[in-house]
């Protein structure tokens, strides 16, 4: 009697080589793109620390041609940078921190990507793979922009306040509900995949 070898049945591959393939590759691009944000935004913002001041971003009021028959409703303003001269260190504070935020911002979008392409490599299932990295790019997508657009918006105040308040420029207070929008889509987002992991938990645990 010829004893038969056991046959090992193993589970196939979750992903084809093609599939490891583009994730690796996109995960290498994240990681380069984060790493070259956050080194481009070091380096944008060192000449404004060099110099002492930053350009402050102000509304100038832009006068409009007299035209026959178009009345204007209200008058029309203008979003310029600024460079103030003897220019408070704390407005150059808040321009600088303003920059690095949204750079930050877009380096951690970058690192969520390159983390959930990595848990995917490693064999985890996608709506468990993406609930962490997901959060990070919540964070890159919302926060970023809403807090550098606050930080401009305070730098501004205080530089127009610190001209005196001269007619015909104004702060800038800037808002920007299409963050907000792109927040709350991937916290439902977040939200849908972690009941779908959930679920498929539930499911093979009555298989």
């Amino acid at each position: 009697m010829i004893d038969k070898e056991p046959v090992v049945l193993t589970e196939p591959p979750l992903l084809r080589r093609s599939d490891r393939v583009v994730l690796r590759v996109l995960q290498i691009l994240a990681w380069v793109g984060a790493a070259v944000t956050l080194v481009s935004g070091a380096a944008s913002a060192l000449l404004p620390l060099l110099q002492g001041m930053a350009a402050v971003p102000l509304t100038v009021e832009a006068s409009l041609p007299e035209t026959t028959g178009v009345i204007a409703q209200s008058p029309q303003w203008l979003q310029a940078s600024v460079w103030i001269d003897g220019q408070q260190p704390v407005v150059t504070a808040l321009v600088i921190a303003a920059l690095l935020v949204r750079v930050a911002a877009t380096a951690v979008v970058l690192m969520g990507i390159a983390l959930l392409a990595g848990r995917m490599l490693r064999g985890r299932a996608f709506a468990d793979a993406a609930s962490a990295p997901l959060g990070l790019v919540l964070v890159g997508v919302a926060a970023g922009p809403i807090l550098g657009d606050a930080l401009e918006g305070w730098a501004s105040m205080l530089a127009w306040e610190a001209m005196g308040t001269p007619s015909g420029f104004g702060s800038v207070m800037a808002f920007s509900p299409t963050a907000i929008l792109f927040g709350l889509v991937v916290v439902a987002v977040m939200i849908l995949f972690r009941v779908a992991s959930r679920v498929q938990r539930d499911a093979d645990g009555l298989v």
